[in-house]
């Protein structure tokens, strides 16, 4: 499914373009020398380029050096409650917030960036009564009542900002934009009725805008109502032939409905526009993989994998035509490459090395003060002993440990775990998989543990065609 689209855009700025390394030198320069108030204007520029482009613990630091020539500019303690924000400092940020409004109290934006701050900070009732006491102090400003709205409506609180545009609706009957933002709202609480009806009254005002008809798709396509979602995105896409996420859940819904020809069109139609859309690359994997294609589902993951090699999806999507395809081996080493990309967890079979990962010197210091060449009883020491051996990547020695331990254990589907875990690391995937099926053989603890470690792989097909094991 596509994303969704939200009305409104972000304006450009002055800066854009130049290079902001050397207008943060320049900045920093006329602070030291004393010349922030004859050049404010610019250096505020500056610090807002760097706060649009995510550097915010630079613009605290331009943003301290010139309130020490200016310290009651409103202005400044906004920017340095915006910078303190991004940062998770609510703490700060409040108080840097306090001052802008005490230096300059009749700027509604700090007031209201207040009020976003106090939801942050899960004060949300006194929020409400802040934003309000804004309202009554303005009832007719509509861009206030917008702006607290949108603020409303950024933080996820979507009844509060569908309440709001509701209010601005009385006042202003004529302005579809705000049908469409309470469409939106509902669309993110997973409304789809209510979306809809809203859309609907919005397109009645813009019925060529193709966002619109994109996102009313979308809720028609959550309701199941899959006719009058592809009309929908038809619409869209005439309105707007490159709108490739209206054209990507179209081939989607064709897919869905067994319409293959027509979901390669639409997929390749993306791939058109955007050469680097991944997931159109994928679907058509899976739309050739559906039809029995086989060799051409390889080639298509093979193209997703050249852009992602660790793209997981592809990786056992692969893995399993090459089985259908009688390639056990590439199938086994499709299986080994998804353990070691694996993301729905913190575990991964792939080699330290692979993972630029460093060796912790205490791991070293406590090898060399044990004797691994001699069997524990003890359960909990073995593992945290190979632990070791792992991370210091002496793979060898590892399965040497294993082996000596093997005859004592009580516990030896857990052995056979962490043989075929080694032999996939090393990039043996034949052995991996003898150790791992033995594993599963031998206890149901061993599939208990690696369904926790590798839930998508556990899921998928290859899984059980190499395994014959299905999750419950």
């Amino acid at each position: 499914m596509g994303k969704y689209t939200n009305f409104y855009g972000k304006g450009g700025n002055t800066l854009r373009g130049k290079k902001l390394r050397s207008n943060i030198a320049l900045s920093e320069e006329l602070i030291h020398t004393g010349q922030t108030e004859d050049n404010i204007k610019y250096i505020l520029s500056v610090i807002d380029e760097c706060i649009n482009s995510g550097k915010f613990k630079t613009a605290l630091r331009l943003l301290r050096g010139s309130l020490k020539s200016s310290p009651e500019s409103g202005a400044l303690w906004y920017r340095k409650s915006i910078c303190y924000k991004n940062l998770s400092d609510l703490h700060s940020s409040l108080a840097a917030i306090k001052r802008a409004i005490k230096y300059d109290p009749f700027e509604i934006r700090y007031s209201i960036e207040s009020g976003i701050l106090l939801l942050l900070d899960n004060k949300v009732e006194a929020a409400d009564k802040h934003f309000k006491s804004i309202i009554s102090s303005h009832p007719s400003d509509e861009d206030i009542i917008m702006q607290i709205a949108s603020a409303y409506e950024v933080n996820s609180f979507y009844l509060q900002a569908i309440q709001l545009y509701r209010y601005f609706l009385e006042k202003n009957p004529d302005s579809p934009k705000v049908l469409f933002q309470i469409g939106y709202c509902y669309d993110l609480q997973n409304d789809y009725q209510n979306a809809i009806s809203y859309y609907d009254e919005y397109l009645l005002a813009n019925p060529e805008c193709p966002t619109g008809w994109f996102n009313k798709g979308v809720n028609l396509e959550r309701l199941e109502q899959i006719s009058e979602a592809i009309n929908c995105y038809h619409t869209s896409l005439l309105l707007n032939p490159n709108y490739t996420e209206a054209c990507f859940n179209l081939g989607n819904l064709y897919a869905d409905t067994k319409r293959f020809e027509e979901a390669a069109i639409c997929y390749n139609r993306v791939l058109e526009i955007d050469p680097d859309y991944s997931s159109a690359k994928f679907n058509l994997g899976v739309i050739a993989e559906e039809q029995e294609s086989f060799s051409e589902a390889i080639e298509k993951y093979t193209q997703v994998l050249k852009d992602d090699p660790a793209n997981q999806d592809a990786l056992l999507y692969r893995g399993q035509c090459e089985f259908i395809h009688d390639n056990f081996s590439q199938a086994v080493v499709n299986f080994r490459n998804a353990l070691a990309c694996n993301q729905s967890t913190n575990e991964q079979w792939a080699n330290f090395d692979e993972l630029g990962s460093q060796i912790d010197e205490n791991d070293v210091n406590i090898y060399k003060s044990i004797n691994f060449n001699e069997a524990v009883s003890d359960y909990f020491t073995f593992t945290e002993r190979l632990g070791i051996l792992l991370r210091l990547r002496k793979y060898e020695e590892s399965l040497l440990y294993i082996s000596i331990q093997h005859s004592l254990s009580k516990n030896k589907n857990f052995d056979y775990f962490s043989a075929a875990k080694i032999h996939f690391i090393k990039n043996n995937s034949n052995l991996g998989y003898l150790y791992l099926n033995e594993a599963f053989k031998s206890q149901s603890d061993a599939f208990r543990m690696f369904t926790a470690a590798f839930p998508k792989v556990a899921a998928s097909k290859l899984f059980e065609s190499l395994f014959n094991i299905r999750l419950a």
